[in-house]
């Protein structure tokens, strides 16, 4: 067995949402969460404005051969709050990208539920999927609050 360099930890874990956030309430960190850092991520949160084809193409694939492990991740619903994006996926500074956050994996899951993910990933990041036709809307706010 591996153990990662433990980096450090916290008792309390806050987490702000905004007003109209589209998170259940019994999936909201409440400040009772214990955390862990194995690793710390020069980067952030995929969002719309942030994203670009390569690092999509990336978190689509490496989803890929997550299942092929036989892992489903487990926590990549999209929320309203999310602009399109599945949660849990990170854009780094060199333009890598990683999925985090895998409390809620299984291992020895149905091929199905593999799929089903998969399928869950592709309608948010794919060429047509909702991050893109987000993108699409913002950049139009964006150009006609310009002129």
């Amino acid at each position: 067995m591996v153990v990662p360099l433990f980096l450090g930890s916290t008792t309390t874990l806050t987490v702000e949402y905004p007003a109209d956030a589209n998170v259940p309430d019994d999936l909201r960190l409440d400040g009772n969460q214990r955390a862990i850092m194995l690793e710390y991520l020069d980067g952030e949160m995929l969002l719309p404005s942030n994203a670009t084809v390569d690092a999509t193409s990336k978190a689509l694939q490496y989803m890929n051969e997550i299942h092929s492990l036989g892992i489903q991740h487990g926590d990549v619903h999209h929320f309203g709050c999310r602009d399109g994006t599945p949660r849990n996926l990170m854009i780094l500074k060199d333009g890598d990208v990683r999925w985090i956050d895998f409390e809620h994996s299984r291992k020895g899951v149905k091929d199905e539920d593999l799929d089903m993910e998969q399928r869950l990933v592709d309608e948010l990041l794919g060429p047509t999927g909702l991050l893109w036709t987000t993108r699409k809307k913002f950049a139009f706010l964006v150009i006609r609050k310009r002129n």
